[in-house]
This record gives C-alpha cells, structure tokens and sequence, in this order.
C-alpha cells in the first residue's frame, strides 16, 4: 500500500472517529448510544426483535396469505410487527424518522440468513413496492427500496426501481380493514419497461405485509406485463397475517 494510500485511509478513520464523538450514531429504537462494531440499531435491540423463524419454510403463514391470489413461488417475512413494542418503533424510525440505513441493515441481515436456504435460488430481478412521488420527496427515499438494495447487495440479485409506479397517491393503508385497504389501492399501480419484467421471476420487497393487498396489487401489474412468477420478501408480517 502507497504511503498516498495509508495516509488517506489514516485520515478517514480520524474523520470517522471525531465524527462519532461530535455527532455520535444513536440506535433509533432505544436511543443508546452505537459502539463502533453496531449497525443501524443495538445489540441489545436487535436480540429482542422478535423473528419470525419462517426462512424459506413452505406453507408459512406469509406464504399461506398469498397463495391462489397470483403465480408465486416463495413468500417470507423476517420478523413480527406488533403495535407498541420496538418492532413498530423501528418501523416507524425507518418508514418516517430518516433512518434509511435500518433498511439495508437488516435486508443484507434477512439475506444472509435466507442465502443458505435457497431461498434466492432462480430469481431473477428484486423489485420493492414504489412510493407515490410525493410521499418519496418528503421522506427522502422509498424504504422498500433501502431493504431491496440490502437483500440484493447479498444474494447478489440486481434491483430494479424502474418497472412499478405508483400512479395514485392514495390515502394511507394504517387502520383500514382488510376490505377497504383492497378498495384503497386498486388502479394504483403501473407496470413500465416490460420487456424488463416479461418472462422473469420477480421478488417483490416490502416493508410490512399486512392484509396482503398492497403486495398483491403490485403482483397482478407484474403478471399482466409477463412476469413467469412471483415471489415475495417483507421485513415484518403484522398480527393479521395470521401467525399469532
């Protein structure tokens, strides 16, 4: 290594030091304080989040919920939302804290666990459910995305933002019931650049997977562009999904 090279990685590493003592990296779950070797969120934190276990199981309750709505493969979630606790806390940091490096954090986390399970195995593009453009420039970025680009980085599958768009803006889904959130997002989504989609199996990434409805409606603009199949990955699955 040139001694060009040893004094500008010395320097970064002093840049990085002094930046955590004048802006110190908080866990945006409990508030402590990061060490150097934590990510995104604590330890502590990251051992009580409360992980589904469901890998690349079939006929888990994602998978289940999914099942005869559309062409699919595999479905899974990494871990279970629950109202007031620090799963939903940490959702709530990522969707509208600006923390989107809980995102990729914990896709390369749910990747890596998935990597040895095959679950990854003849998938050919990672697309994540699109924001309305409004709600991406108030946020900053679309957290599906953030997690996408974590899974891809790890299974080494490229992700596409450019083949779904949310046409509509509609209201958000929070406290709708499984038949109006189904009402609240049909025709709100557009499939471009088919010849990108047509013949592919396609993993949809989302945050949170609730009733399904979201996911399903992204799902069906895929399959009418081509798409061979569909599968479909979400960081949390909420209570409604059935897992409780």
């Amino acid at each position: 290594m040139s001694s060009i090279a040893v004094f500008l990685r010395m320097l970064a590493e002093t840049f990085k030091s002094v930046s955590n003592i004048v802006l110190p990296r908080i866990c945006p779950v409990c508030g402590r304080r990061l060490s150097a070797g934590e990510r995104a969120i604590c330890t502590a934190c990251s051992l009580s989040l409360p992980y589904t276990r469901f890998g690349a199981r079939r006929n888990n309750p994602v998978e289940r919920l999914f099942l005869g709505r559309f062409p699919l493969t595999r479905a899974s979630a990494y871990i279970f939302y629950q109202r007031a606790t620090d799963t939903r806390n940490m959702i709530f940091s990522l969707k509208y804290l600006r923390h989107p490096q809980i995102g990729v954090e914990l896709g390369k986390r749910m990747a890596a666990e998935l990597m040895s399970r095959g679950f990854f195995e003849g998938i050919d593009v990672i697309v994540p459910v699109p924001l309305a453009r409004r709600r991406e420039r108030r946020r900053g970025y679309n957290q599906s995305l953030m997690i996408a680009r974590g899974i891809g980085s790890v299974a080494g599958i490229s992700v596409d933002n450019g083949l779904l768009l949310r046409i509509v803006d509609n209201p958000t889904q929070t406290m709708r019931t499984a038949k109006q959130r189904l009402e609240n997002v049909e025709g709100i989504f557009r499939a471009v650049n088919e010849e990108r989609i047509r013949g592919r199996h396609v993993l949809l990434v989302d945050d949170v997977v609730t009733t399904g409805a979201t996911i399903t409606a992204c799902a069906d603009r895929l399959v009418a562009a081509g798409a061979r199949t569909i599968s479909v990955l979400t960081l949390a699955a909420s209570s409604s999904v059935g897992v409780f």
